[in-house]
């Protein structure tokens, strides 16, 4: 401990040191974690929450709020969601909603980057964050086609409760780059098999 978090500690009664990483990993999901995801996201109530998302998602542009609440994300070079938990919602299914959405945008021409868990603990708090990010795939030519820009899926745990789910596309602004397709035309994408149902 430096002599500066020793003279904090007394004053304040607090280290001044920062959140403490219990976990760093990548994520690696077990077999009977994806037969259950198979399972599950075939299931009629797992298909009634992803269409609720979806309508939420499409009342929250209109400033109507309803459950699942649904949180719009909009900045000049960033767009994108984010999915508020609430009690009605199954754990597990909450979590497979994540990895859902991940598998949704790789069946565009998109790869995943990397998957990975961080959990850290701060002011007895112990906060878990899993993120599957995407790229688009660099096809030949002199411009890039980046689609709707790099993916971040975001699923954030406070004490063991499910928090939030964020999806974000972020674009790039560069001239080698071809302008990134809107927004709303990928989430319509990836709960468009659900809405023709």
């Amino acid at each position: 401990m430096s002599y500066f978090d020793q003279v904090y500690k007394q004053l304040f009664g607090k280290s001044s040191e920062g959140p403490k990483i219990l976990v760093n990993e990548v994520i690696d999901r077990s077999e009977k974690y994806l037969k259950e995801y198979d399972e599950r996201t075939q299931s009629a109530d797992f298909k009634s929450l992803a269409k609720d998302v979806y309508s939420s998602y499409l009342l929250k542009q209109q400033a109507i709020d309803k459950l699942p609440s649904v949180h719009l994300l909009i900045s000049p070079h960033a767009n994108g969601f984010a999915i508020s938990y609430h009690e009605e919602i199954e754990v597990p299914d909450f979590q497979f909603l994540f990895d859902w959405l991940m598998k949704r945008t790789g069946s565009l021409n998109y790869k995943l980057a990397n998957s990975d868990l961080l959990v850290v603990e701060k002011n007895a708090v112990i906060e878990s964050k899993e993120k599957h990010y995407l790229k688009p795939r660099v096809g030949i030519g002199k411009i890039i086609d980046q689609q709707y820009g790099n993916i971040l899926i975001e699923h954030i745990a406070i004490n063991d409760v499910p928090s939030y789910i964020k999806y974000t596309a972020n674009i790039y602004s560069d001239r080698k780059y071809r302008e990134a397709q809107e927004f709303d035309n990928l989430a319509e994408y990836l709960f468009q098999d659900l809405i023709n149902e």
